[in-house]
């Protein structure tokens, strides 16, 4: 479980980093060139994910889920990630040459200029061998160089995107964004092991179904409303739409990158001669990413009003309502990582197709009716049921398939804290200007949190006990008494001693 826990912070760490750096450019982007252009470049960032989704095929997932099987120590000498590299570039090549001669053929009606679908299969190619040396890199448990690498490129992003678009408009800052995963894709080579390993048929139809279930995400689970939005409202509401996903879209890809880790600590689990590891480790998983994320999202959908504005400016006002419901959705969707992660580490990967399929038909329907009637707001309500449907369906799918149910108890308490926290967040945004009530709300809001979670008694001594002793090993030395300290002030009351003397 600390190798679990290692590498997923290492993983929200490097994803901290880039979604950071992205969040910040967004908003020089935002400001730089409006809600239009601004809403053009986002259209194309998902255009490019579109496409390289479909170029994967699935050998990511060939090389996380099974590299880490062959190879029982880092950088043993398999080499699964060399015989899956033909294969994936010579699909990225043909993706390519197709998307760029379909974006020129429709640029008449979409507007799109060669320079900019130019730029656009630039970051196509890179981001595409980006994903694939991620996959390589965490199967071979390198999570610190993906961290070290995530600080570099977003470092340069955050540097080249506002240039980009001060010089060059939406093609500049296109081409600033490019650059947050050149530093990952150029170190693929060093991934490259020794050995003659091929993928089995086992392994490419597990890869098949995945890679399925992904694409149907890609394209109607993640940003299909700015096609919808785009032809009923214009770029301009795309822009607005944008605003709010950027703001919540970070915290819900830092906490989703969990899921690698999850997935190997799972397989690990899975292989214990009883069920009742793997049971505890899915209970565990639930209730530590839910209080890791209910807090923030819902403390973070009180302050929205007062952030988003100051952020983006006073043009991207009209898009504080759809965002804090945009905000209130990432709950659910982070909450669905864990019974993914454990299907897919158990090898169910047609359940996971098939609760896409459903979706991609719901999600279709929705927003056909949703976008024309209700604007952004129907856009966003949407996205919040859809991700709710998706829980529901996931866990419904682990309790059946592995009978496994949810630690409802715990979720219910989290839950209440989180909102205790949002009302006290809320407080200062309702009363003083913009500014003056983040410097408020946020440490309101946190103090809140951590009172109801010891009050409420969320964290056992356990627990709490198993944290402090985790934050002694990793945090480094100077900060180790205010982690200490943090630990103990979300214990219950009545066993703060004996924490203390336990750690």
């Amino acid at each position: 479980m600390a190798t679990v826990l290692r590498n997923a912070l290492l993983g929200a760490a490097s994803s901290a980093a880039s979604l950071a750096a992205t969040l910040v450019s967004t908003v020089f982007v935002a400001r730089l060139l409006g809600p239009s252009d601004s809403g053009v470049v986002a259209l194309v960032l998902w255009l490019v994910t579109l496409a390289a989704s479909l170029a994967d095929r699935g050998i990511p997932q060939i090389i996380l889920r099974y590299a880490v099987l062959q190879a029982p120590t880092p950088g043993a000498e398999v080499g699964l990630t060399r015989a899956m590299l033909g294969p994936y570039l010579r699909s990225v090549l043909l993706v390519g040459l197709l998307s760029a001669g379909l974006a020129f053929v429709s640029s008449r009606w979409t507007g799109l200029s060669a320079a900019t679908i130019g730029v656009a299969v630039c970051l196509f190619a890179v981001y595409a061998l980006s994903a694939l040396s991620i996959a390589a890199a965490r199967s071979q448990d390198r999570f610190d160089q993906i961290a070290w690498l995530s600080v570099i490129g977003g470092l340069g992003q955050v540097v080249l995107v506002p240039v980009g678009a001060i010089v060059a408009g939406p093609v500049g800052a296109l081409a600033g964004f490019a650059v947050r995963y050149l530093p990952q894709a150029l170190v693929l080579p060093a991934y490259l092991e020794r050995g003659d390993a091929a993928p089995s048929p086992g392994m490419q139809a597990y890869a098949r179904n995945l890679w399925l279930s992904d694409l149907i995400e890609i394209v109607f689970l993640t940003r299909v409303e700015f096609l919808f939005i785009g032809y009923w409202l214009g770029e301009a509401s795309i822009g607005f739409f944008a605003a709010g996903l950027a703001i919540a879209s970070p915290i819900e890809q830092i906490v989703l990158q969990i899921a690698p880790a999850l997935l190997l600590g799972f397989v690990a689990a899975g292989r214990a001669a009883t069920s009742e590891r793997l049971t505890a480790a899915y209970s565990n998983a639930f209730r530590f990413v839910a209080l890791a994320i209910l807090p923030v999202c819902v403390g973070g959908a009180a302050i929205l009003p007062a952030v988003l504005p100051l952020a983006f400016g006073e043009l991207f006002r009209p898009a504080i309502g759809p965002s804090i419901i945009i905000m209130l959705a990432v709950v659910p969707s982070v909450l669905s990582v864990v019974p993914w992660s454990l299907l897919a580490a158990t090898e169910r990967a047609r359940p996971l197709l098939a609760v896409q399929i459903v979706l991609a038909i719901g999600t279709t329907v929705i927003l056909a009716f949703a976008v024309p009637y209700l604007g952004l707001w129907g856009a966003a309500a949407a996205r919040l049921t859809l991700s709710i449907a998706t829980l529901l369906l996931l866990v419904v799918c682990v309790q059946r398939l592995i009978g496994i149910g949810l630690p409802l108890g715990s979720l219910a308490r989290a839950a209440l804290a989180s909102l205790l926290c949002a009302v006290a967040a809320a407080i200062p945004v309702a009363v003083l200007p913009p500014a003056t009530a983040l410097f408020f709300a946020v440490p309101l809001g946190a103090a809140a949190y951590l009172i109801a979670l010891r009050c409420l008694r969320v964290i056992s001594l356990e627990e709490a006990s198993s944290m402090a002793k985790f934050a002694e090993r990793r945090v480094p030395a100077p900060l180790v008494p205010a982690a200490r300290n943090l630990v103990l002030a979300m214990a219950p009351r009545s066993s703060r001693h004996s924490l203390q003397d336990s750690v």
